[in-house]
């Protein structure tokens, strides 16, 4: 399993209204048939305002593949159901956008789950899975990411996840292989 950081983490935007990341969170399922299911969970605080939408495109990934979402919703809705949630995208990409009443100063909560289809590649002797479990790509800072990877009971790593030397990390980084899961 490779698991990597964004390569630029902390990027802002120059005007007074900004948002950031406290939290982004990765919740990843490793299924049989080499696909992943995937729960983000964003604690997005909007600094300045008003905001009135957040925006999340979900992309393929380092092993290629098709990424179909499941799920989009507003954690704790503080707008009583006035908040909606537009689906669209183009080849390649799902974008999300959450679209809510004005709102200026705050912290919102938005989770996305989504299926990633043929992420594991075949390697020699094992499987072999990378995956970048935070966007590559983002207008915002990120200050902490917690990712949780979750293994069929038939795999077993080869080699574990570390944290590549970078101080202050929780996110696995690296390559692991663990033996054929479909076969």
């Amino acid at each position: 399993m490779g698991v990597w950081p964004s390569p630029a983490l902390a990027a802002t935007r120059p005007e007074q209204n900004r948002y950031r990341a406290s939290a982004f969170n990765s919740d990843i399922t490793v299924q049989a048939d080499g696909s992943l299911l995937v729960t983000e969970t964003m604690v997005i605080h909007l600094a300045g305002g008003p905001f009135t939408s957040f925006t999340r495109d979900l992309t393929s990934n380092k092993g290629g593949g098709r990424v179909t979402l499941e799920q989009a919703s507003l954690q704790n809705d503080p707008f009583n159901g006035r908040s909606e949630i537009e689906i669209g995208g183009r080849r390649n990409t799902s974008r999300i956008i959450w679209r809510f009443p004005a709102i200026s100063d705050a912290s919102l909560t938005f989770v996305v789950s989504y299926r990633a289809s043929s992420v594991v590649q075949q390697a020699s002797d094992a499987d072999l899975l990378q995956w970048f479990a935070i966007p590559t790509e983002h207008d915002y800072a990120i200050d902490s990411s917690t990712v949780t990877v979750h293994y069929p009971v038939s795999a077993h790593l080869l080699r574990t996840p570390d944290a590549g030397g970078i101080p202050g990390t929780r996110v696995p980084i690296g390559v692991c292989f663990f033996p054929a899961l479909a076969g």
